[in-house]
């Protein structure tokens, strides 16, 4: 009776070797299996996780315990690792909120620059005096920029009511005509290299380059010429 009980033991005994909890993932990987994996390993980073995988997903099968890792270093994500017996690779959402990296970089200097302001509050149609601006230094990233000399604005018409301590900008004020309707001109035609002056009178407002109407006043005659200064309009005389 002992001799039995003591071949039964030795027969059992082969089964009993290795490591007990060895895993066999040679018909794949179970959900379940994988939740342990992917716990197990980041229990070993002292990161809680509440598995809450899709349990209708399925791994390829492997010959040896794959390896579970942070993908590109983040916990949102792992990602597990099988090298035989063929590689493969998957990417698994943890549902843990991931790093976030804090910018340590200086902030950049401030720049300050001359503007020009309203000493006082002005209505729309205002002529711009000098009482009626000052220069203050601003921040450039926090204001949009307009005009750094008062010379810029003065004489200037304002198309807008506008309050005191405003930055004057270009599109609060009228547009900085040339030439002005009605206003006295020398009209210029250019005959090759020589030039004939005549009075005139502007029928329009123009802007330096701009093709306006003109009046010659000796004539009468209405022409079209290009503003090129703020009393000349220069017209291409016709050779006939």
């Amino acid at each position: 009776m002992k001799n039995a009980v003591l071949s039964l033991w030795i027969c059992f005994f082969p089964a009993l070797s290795g490591p007990i909890w060895a895993a066999n993932y040679s018909d794949g990987i179970s959900p379940q299996e994988l939740e342990q994996l992917v716990q197990r390993a980041l229990a070993d980073m002292d990161q809680p996780w509440a598995p809450d995988l899709d349990t209708s997903r399925h791994f390829p099968r492997c010959e040896s315990t794959p390896t579970v890792d942070l993908f590109q270093g983040q916990i949102d994500k792992v990602q597990i690792v099988c090298n035989a017996p063929r590689l493969w690779k998957r990417v698994l959402k943890t549902g843990l909120q991931p790093r976030r990296t804090v910018d340590l970089a200086p902030s950049a200097p401030v720049n300050l620059q001359n503007q020009v302001v309203l000493a006082k509050s002005l209505r729309a149609g205002a002529v711009i005096k000098t009482e009626d601006v000052t220069i203050v230094a601003a921040e450039t990233a926090s204001v949009a920029l307009g005009f750094d000399d008062i010379a810029q604005v003065l004489g200037r018409r304002m198309n807008m009511p506008l309050g005191q301590g405003r930055v004057l900008q270009a599109r609060h004020l009228e547009q900085d005509w040339t030439v002005i309707t009605d206003q006295p001109v020398q009209i210029a035609y250019a005959v090759g290299s020589i030039q004939i002056i005549a009075p005139g009178r502007a029928q329009d407002n123009g802007q330096l380059g701009d093709l306006i109407w003109v009046e010659n006043t000796s004539t009468g005659r209405r022409l079209r010429g290009v503003v090129a200064s703020q009393n000349k309009i220069l017209v291409q005389a016709k050779i006939k």
